[in-house]
């Protein structure tokens, strides 16, 4: 009995001291094993990269080299969780790097352009605010380099940044140049234009496009009412179909398409600083504020108090296109980054941004532009296709506090230690969705999602933003911009010439009616078929 108590009492001892080996060994292991979120750090961390944020502490920040940030990218949060911060944070340092102001040790100026797309005016008036702190913090060949470089596209009472629609540079021919123009203009807002309004207004935009018109309500209301005026106009124009078409107008377009076309251009040309921006003759802005080629671009569509959104919409929705329309043919060894902010409130309001967007996505990597969407509600807010898309193509990805659709881009690429081992898929989401502020994660395809915490951003008082903007109104701003009182002069100045000038009487007993040969001439004239009535 005493040499069976004594071998189980040796089994147990022997049991004991393999436990307690193992345990050793694991230990060991353990504290051999780098944290797997810190060894994700190093590996996407750059010295001379763009600061994103920090890990566990601000010691452990992220800094991502410029070739990834200058990719494609989708920016996505919820109102409030510090998304603009972090956005206006990363175009500093980049304009900073651009400008070779206050560069870290061992850094040299980056070549970059960039284009600041703000349907809502927030990030646009921050930006403003930090570009001015840069330009008075730099010495005065570089306050030079930025007066040069920066074009401002803003409207005011007071200044406007003026755009001629019909003024084509050359790169497409003339019946395409009109095409992107009305079917912005046409689609652009919450009541788009009907089928028959929309051929009239691109048939239309060729005649001012041919003759570098402004839009002008005066010289619509003349062409479209006035035969002889008309005629006299269209005979400088150099494609036979269009003087075709306006030849016998009342015999193609019923009189309601006409009045219909008419009351949208008085719409969009009633409010003062719309007429004054779209309003100026093309040679004649030539002469009072010479072309550019600037390399950033700060963009402000934002209605504010006084514009309807959907004015605001259909500049910006042509804004856009141009830009991506000659991104193929910039340099493509200089990166370049479209940051569209808002971007479903943009696309929803002008649809005929999908198409060119979606194409965009697939093809402007090898011109060198990255677009960056910003957005509250990505997935809900953008057509289904358009989403697969802009997602399948984007490099990198920042997600704050979403929902769910947002929130599974990450499930799957969390490191061990935030729960990629552990969590299952609603585990991932709900961390997504009760994020606190200023908490994001980063994840670059192929690599790890990063949790990051934001910089602390100090808050301006209010006397030193107005000191920066009054800064910026002043030094920068007006290299791109005219006063109201010079826009509105030039504006007189082409009614007297073309629309008063060399007047032409019109016929005594008015204008020629259509010729009405049977039911269906009638019905026009009547306003009777669908397509014909607003």
């Amino acid at each position: 009995m005493a040499i069976i108590d004594f071998a189980l009492w040796l089994g147990r001892h022997r049991d004991r001291e393999r436990a307690l080996e193992l345990e050793r060994r694991v230990r060991a292991a353990e504290a051999g094993r780098e944290d797997p979120v810190l060894a994700a750090r190093r590996d996407l961390d750059a010295p001379d990269g763009i600061r994103l944020g920090h890990l566990a502490g601000p010691d452990a920040g992220l800094r991502v080299p410029v070739a990834v940030l200058s990719r494609g990218a989708l920016i996505v949060g919820a109102s409030g969780v510090g998304k603009t911060f972090f956005l206006v944070s990363l175009i500093d340092q980049l304009l900073r790097r651009a400008f070779g102001v206050d560069l870290p040790a061992g850094l040299t100026p980056l070549q970059l352009e960039l284009e600041l797309v703000d349907p809502k005016s927030e990030t646009y008036q921050l930006v403003c605010l930090a570009l001015a702190a840069l330009y008075q913090q730099a010495a005065p060949e570089v306050r030079e380099r930025i007066r040069d470089a920066v074009r401002v596209l803003t409207w005011s009472r007071d200044r406007v940044a003026p755009f001629c629609p019909y003024d084509n540079d050359g790169s497409v021919s003339d019946p395409f140049h009109a095409y992107l123009r009305s079917s912005v203009a046409g689609t652009a807002g919450p009541n788009p234009d009907t089928p028959a309004v929309l051929q009239l207004r691109f048939m239309l935009d060729r005649v001012l496009t041919a003759l570098r018109f402004p839009r002008n309500y005066r010289l619509t209301c003349r062409f479209l009412t006035e035969p002889a005026f008309r005629s006299r106009l269209v005979s400088r124009v150099p494609d036979r179909d269009v003087r075709a078409f306006f030849e016998d107008l009342e015999a193609r377009i019923s009189r309601q398409t006409i009045a219909a076309l008419l009351r949208r251009v008085q719409l969009e040309l009633s409010f003062p600083e719309v007429k004054l921006a779209l309003g100026i003759p093309p040679a004649a802005l030539e002469r009072v504020l010479p072309r550019r080629k600037p390399t950033i671009v700060l963009a402000d569509f934002g209605p504010g108090e006084s514009l309807p959104a959907g004015v605001c919409l259909e500049r910006a929705s042509h804004h856009v296109t141009d830009t991506l329309r000659w991104a193929p043919r910039r340099d493509p060894s200089v990166p370049k980054v479209l940051v569209v902010e808002e971007a479903p409130t943009l696309i929803r309001g002008a649809t005929a941004l999908t198409e060119p967007l979606s194409v965009a996505a697939r093809t402007l990597r090898s011109a060198g532009v990255g677009v960056w969407y910003v957005a509250q509600d990505f997935v809900g807010g953008l057509p289904p296709d358009l989403v697969r898309t802009l997602t399948l193509n984007s490099y990198w990805q920042a997600v704050f506090r979403s929902g769910k659709a947002e929130a599974e881009w990450i499930c799957g690429h969390l490191a061990e230690g935030e729960g990629g081992g552990d969590l299952e898929r609603k585990g991932v989401v709900k961390l997504v969705e009760g994020m606190p502020e200023r908490r994001l994660f980063f994840h670059q395809k192929g690599k790890v999602a990063l949790p990051l915490a934001t910089d602390d951003v100090a808050v301006l008082p209010a006397e030193r933003k107005a000191e920066l903007q009054e800064l910026f109104d002043r030094e920068i701003a007006p290299a791109s911009t005219i006063p109201a009182s010079t826009a509105a002069g030039l504006i007189e100045a082409f009614e007297a010439e073309v629309v008063d000038g060399d007047s032409v009487p019109s016929p005594a007993d008015g204008p020629k009616g259509p010729a009405v040969g049977n039911l269906s001439d009638l019905l026009k004239v009547l306003g009777g078929e669908d397509d014909d009535v607003e």
